[in-house]
């Protein structure tokens, strides 16, 4: 009996002491597991690993893609994050990615509101959707030549990024891709790009000024909306659309010129742009939609050619012109 007593005792003593020496903490279903000092480690892709030194600093290396999985999903008997992939380290102030990486997954530093500085290499071709959303303290960042598209959400609500530098091999900006990045100033759009999304750069207050190189033929909806301090922008001869809404309330532009490739100008696209003088409507545009240069209040002087086969209604609703017209009228 005693010795019976003696080796449950061993036991029970063997067991509570290997507990002493486990992590703090140990998620099998998202990989995570945290090590002495705060040092945490663990898998990001099959070949893929990461190590947080416990001071700020994330270091991500290995070779091939980094993976999006839902918690306690798996791939090839791995384990993976949750989504919001390295959100849980609200900590990280400096990412450094290595050489062999090629592409960051969805979601992959959404809502890590420290970090401040990323470092990507060129072995990165490709970058998921949200990316990099709501990094408020991130201020600048540059995309590796080879990645071809800026996803949707992927700088949105970067409130403190003040540039940005678009590769030549990036052919389209995605929906939301820099909404509400209010320190951006100026964003130069490189003729690659056939294409700028919806709400693409809406509600960046303190953006001055945009260039956009021949190539795009498309400007979606919203795309520039609430751009208030907008002073000029560059319309390239290629475009063709002008969407829905896509300078509303751009209220610093005083003059646009018009592409003579531009064949439809969407409803509201230039209301509210208070201090706009003047406008010459292209011979190839065909349609005007509703609203178009609604609330332009310095609206005085308006050419409109014979191709214009379609004028919504109110499109020059509250501007200077329209008042004179009715005078005339009368």
């Amino acid at each position: 009996m005693i010795k019976r007593i003696i080796s449950c005792a061993a036991a029970l003593c063997m067991a509570f002491g290997a507990a002493a020496y486990l992590p703090e903490s140990f998620s099998p279903q998202s990989g995570i597991m945290a090590q002495a000092e705060d040092v945490l480690s663990g898998i990001c892709g099959e070949n893929l690993t990461w190590v947080y030194d416990g001071n700020g600093t994330l270091t991500i290396s290995g070779n091939g893609d980094m993976r999006y999985l839902g918690r306690g999903d798996s791939y090839n008997n791995f384990s993976y994050f949750k989504k919001n992939t390295f959100s849980d380290l609200d900590s990280v102030k400096v990412v450094n990615i290595e050489m062999g990486v090629t592409s960051i997954c969805e979601s992959a530093f959404e809502d890590c509101t420290s970090l401040t500085s990323i470092t990507i290499p060129d072995s990165v071709i490709s970058i998921g959707d949200d990316a990099f959303r709501n990094c408020t303290s991130l201020t600048s960042i540059t995309i590796p030549d080879d990645v071809t598209s800026i996803g949707r959400g992927m700088f949105s609500k970067c409130t403190n990024l003040t540039s940005i530098s678009i590769p030549s091999s990036v052919t389209s900006i995605g929906y939301c891709s820099f909404y509400e990045c209010t320190n951006l100033t100026n964003i130069t759009i490189p003729n690659s790009v056939k294409s700028i999304g919806d709400c693409a750069f809406e509600n960046c207050t303190n953006l001055k000024s945009v260039t956009i190189h021949d190539g795009i033929t498309e400007i979606g909806e919203k795309a520039f909306e609430m751009c208030m301090s907008l002073e000029s922008i560059t319309i390239p001869d290629s475009v063709t659309s002008i969407g829905n809404n896509a300078f509303d309330h751009c209220r610093k532009i005083t003059n646009i010129d018009f592409p003579q490739s531009l064949i439809r100008i969407g409803d509201e696209a230039f209301c509210h742009c208070d201090n706009l003088e003047s406008i010459i409507i292209p011979n190839n545009v065909t349609s005007i939609g509703d609203g178009a240069f609604s609330q332009c209040t310095s609206l005085t002087s308006v050419t409109i050619p014979n191709s214009v086969t379609s004028i919504g209604g109110q499109v020059f609703y509250e501007t200077k012109w329209l008042k004179k017209q009715k005078k005339i009228i009368l």
